[in-house]
């Protein structure tokens, strides 16, 4: 079929197939989802069993075993999906155990990205994924369908959508008119992307990973005993000892620590170029469309009326470097908000992400994403930081105490100020994350504010708030305080320990908002 042309919509009963290579994609995804997040276990596994010839062959009968497993799900999962396009509905079945019919109205899409990964790339074959509000978790990725047809298949939504326009289904926009005459909103360097690359956790990770490495006991022990036995350390120590002696010893250990730390942040800043080289972010009408990726091209989509927030995310890295990463919240399908891959792979769909903003660029694209917004002339008000910062410390030391106190009568009375140091730190950290937290209203807009050593700020119509859960203990309704939880389409936001006046009037605010308003929230 010609490229450039909507689709015609499919008759029930026509159903089309993927690629035959999406079998292959099938294994990935699974290797990705549970082997990767596996992979320590296994690894650990392997290196207690791995001693014997007798256990080196049932390790490998057991890899033999997962590749046959592998390619069997790929292909009846292949065999078992098929897709359809059926008026103004998107139809898939899929499922190899249990068998799964969805209908999926376009009005109820609320983008579609379309991924082209680079071992996809010569087969001109890309990864669309539709993405929902409301569905359970039920989003759509079509791994394996040439990049001319995925892309026809958006443009026959697009078209559809326009022509219910009158009902405001959707603003009157072409995909070709997004691509020839959109506005350039952002476009990243090679230098903004590896600030994004510096502000991402990666660092965090690795080290929780490696503490929970460490904690698997006398197999981690093994393991590092065979690979220092494999690498000749002790050789290699005593070797360096006598012809420097201790002085290089250690200078040759410290110039390792430090690459290798320098190497952590070096392999984040990698990973971010990889993912946004090229980033793009284009705006026609009411449309949004962004494009990145090295490698892997990534196209995504999004109507500037289903942004439900707007978060402004900083860690401790990026409130130094004045970088603030900017997060496009849409209603959530079931899906974690905190998810920040977006490969192509099932299970993946996060925020739309604007990276490595300055303060100035975030205000200005924010009131570009939420018309009337200004989340920098914000005034917050806090909660209660004493009352916070005691409670939130009773609930942990309060138990700990009893038993570093009977550990303390049993052995040895330095459980005792363990205790107490542990109360002083709890007591800094929560008087700390007290100060971050606040709640601000502006206009039309409301704005939540917390954080520990770096800040998260999410603006938010007030038209588009759910719900407003204002919940009183009886120790808190004696001191005229509230708990205080929003919730968005998106995802929810608390606050604990507010004044009960300023919790009362933000939840008759919201209600006002939400009834006078005659703007869509989705």
């Amino acid at each position: 079929m010609p490229p450039g042309k909507p689709l015609q919509a499919d008759p029930v009963e026509q159903w089309h197939r993927i690629s035959p290579l999406s079998i292959l994609f099938y294994g990935f995804a699974f290797i990705r989802d549970v082997g990767l997040n596996a992979l320590p276990a296994l690894v650990v596994a392997a290196a207690a069993l791995g001693k014997s010839l007798a256990t080196q062959a049932w390790l490998l009968s057991a890899i033999v075993l997962l590749v046959l497993l592998l390619a069997a799900y790929g292909a009846l999962s292949f065999l078992r999906f098929r897709y359809a396009l059926a008026g103004d509905r998107l139809l898939v079945q899929r499922g190899v155990l249990q068998r799964e019919a969805l209908d999926i109205s376009f009005e109820r899409i609320q983008n579609i990205n379309i991924t082209t990964p680079f071992y996809m790339r010569p087969f001109g074959l890309a990864v669309l994924a539709v993405d929902t509000a409301g569905s359970s978790g039920k989003e759509v990725s079509l791994f394996g369908v040439k990049t001319c047809v995925a892309e026809d298949i958006r443009r026959t939504i697009a078209a559809r959508l326009n022509e219910n326009n009158t009902a405001g289904a959707a603003a009157q926009i072409s995909d070709d008119a997004l691509q020839q005459e959109g506005e350039l909103i952002v476009a990243l360097k090679s230098k903004d992307i590896l600030l994004y690359g510096l502000t991402a956790n990666f660092l965090l990770w690795v080290v929780l990973g490696t503490g929970f490495f460490f904690s698997s006991g006398d197999s981690s022990q093994e393991l590092l005993d065979q690979l220092a036995e494999w690498l000749q350390l002790g050789n290699r120590v005593d070797q360096i000892q006598a012809r420097g002696g201790t002085t290089l010893l250690v200078l040759l250990g410290t110039s390792l620590l430090a690459l290798i730390l320098l190497a952590l942040p070096m392999l984040s800043m990698m990973g971010a170029l990889f993912r946004y080289h090229g980033y793009q972010l284009l705006r026609s009408e009411d449309r949004y469309r962004c494009s990145r990726g090295l490698l892997s091209k990534h196209d995504e989509s999004l109507s500037q009326h289903k942004i439900q927030a707007v978060v402004w995310k900083q860690n401790a890295i990026a409130r130094l470097l004045g970088r603030i990463n900017l997060q496009l919240q849409q209603a959530s399908a079931g899906v974690s908000v905190q998810a920040q891959q977006n490969s192509g792979m099932p299970g993946a769909r996060p925020a739309l992400i604007v990276p490595a903003q300055t303060p100035p660029e975030a205000a200005r694209l924010s009131a570009e994403f939420l018309t009337g917004a200004r989340p920098e002339r914000a005034r917050y008000t806090g909660i209660s930081r004493l009352r916070y910062t005691l409670v939130s410390t009773a609930w942990i030391m309060v138990p700990l105490t009893l038993a570093l106190g009977i550990l303390a009568m049993l052995t040895s009375a330095g459980f005792l100020l363990i205790s107490a140091m542990a109360t002083l730190a709890l007591l800094l950290i929560f008087y700390r994350i007290s100060g971050q937290y606040g709640l601000a209203v502006d206009g039309d807009f409301g704005y939540h504010r917390s954080g520990f050593i770096g800040r998260t700020i999410t603006v938010f119509p007030l038209f588009k708030v759910q719900r407003v859960d204002l919940i009183q203990t009886p120790w808190q309704a004696r001191r005229g305080l509230a708990n205080l939880t929003i919730h968005l389409a998106s995802h929810s936001l608390t606050l604990s320990y507010l004044p009960v006046s300023k919790a009362e009037r933000f939840r008759d605010l919201a209600i006002y908002h939400a009834e006078s308003s005659q703007r869509r929230w989705f």
